[in-house]
């Protein structure tokens, strides 16, 4: 019965976003911001107003994608891939204006917002897309052609063959690897599932190798599958029928040790002797987290607990008690 609740376990569990992306997510957000903020003063001394608009507009976006992850309108894949869109598409207008307006420096300034650009591209690969890299190469190539050819300068026409094999080197580099990465996880997911349904089924390595491999006549077939259902509805029903006579006899022991305990206490009294945490409490009887809190309150002091006292264990240490003594 092991595999039957690990099985359904798992298919009841929500992918929930890593860990390490929403850190990744936090630090740049961080670390774009303060970046384009610290070009906001090159910018105002040197009034180039529109560059200015756009470093302002790029921190509020970032900010905004930000905040709509932590409030959880927005997936942290999703929100790392704004920002870094964000910074691109700002690096771009740089290249870009330095190549219409050109100034004493623009150049490198041209030739530094390019190779900066690098950064977001090797961020890409965190999100696993593998389109990102490639659009944020593909834009920093087209963004840098822009502007050579506004400035029609042969000394920045040379650096063009380097710029184009870093991005799409890197950008290949990065498609292979979450490319790989991919598979790797399909086929532990694959495996992972087939041996939740071989357990699930309680099969033999063999059988479930017959199976697999479709080494089995249709005969066999159906009779291993008669026996597998027949089994199964055993299984449950065992399972129900003692799950119903474990509550009904804990119920039977509150009402001993405690008359004044209402119904709706007993209940969840059942449900923490099965483990139950306050989440899943509210998803089976539709009350809020709040609700169950206070009824968790109630119990403890009608059972006389002290703050210390840990409520599911006393309650199975007594379950298991009285359940000896009425052997």
């Amino acid at each position: 019965m092991n595999a039957l609740i690990e099985f359904k376990r798992s298919g009841n569990k929500i992918k929930k976003t890593k860990d390490y992306v929403t850190l990744a997510l936090k630090c740049c957000s961080i670390f774009f911001s303060v970046g384009i903020l610290s070009e906001v003063y090159f910018h105002l001394i040197s009034q180039k107003y529109i560059l200015l608009t756009i470093d302002i507009i790029s921190v509020m976006m970032i900010g905004a994608a930000t905040t709509l992850n932590l409030m959880k309108k927005v997936s942290s894949y999703n929100g790392l891939l704004l920002c870094i869109f964000i910074l691109s598409i700002n690096q771009y207008c740089t290249i870009i204006y330095e190549g219409i307006y050109p100034g004493p420096y623009s150049g490198r300034i041209i030739i530094l917002h390019a190779a900066t650009c690098i950064i977001p591209l090797i961020i890409s690969g965190v999100p696993n897309t593998q389109f990102a890299p490639f659009v944020i190469s593909l834009g920093t190539i087209g963004a840098y052609t822009t502007a050579c050819l506004f400035l029609n300068d042969l000394q920045m026409y040379r650096h063009m063959p380097q710029l184009v094999i870093i991005m799409l080197g890197i950008a290949l580099i990065i498609w292979f690897l979450n490319k790989s990465y991919s598979e790797e996880m399909k086929t532990i997911q694959i495996n992972n599932e087939q041996e939740q349904l071989r357990q699930f089924f309680e099969l033999e390595p063999e059988q479930w190798r017959l199976i697999k491999n479709s080494k089995i006549t249709p005969e066999k077939t159906e009779e291993l599958l008669h026996n597998l259902g027949k089994r199964m509805r055993d299984t449950i029903i065992d399972q129900a029928k003692n799950l119903i006579y474990t509550n009904e006899e804990m119920i039977d022991i509150l009402r001993k040790r405690n008359t004044d305990m209402t119904s709706s206490e007993m209940e969840i009294c059942c449900y923490i002797i099965q483990g139950k945490t306050v989440r899943e409490i509210c998803e089976i009887r539709h009350i809020s987290p709040s609700t169950v809190t206070s009824t968790r309150s109630r119990i403890r002091a009608k059972l006389g607990l002290e703050k210390n006292e840990n409520l599911q264990q006393y309650l199975r240490t007594l379950y298991y008690t009285e359940s000896q003594k009425a052997e």
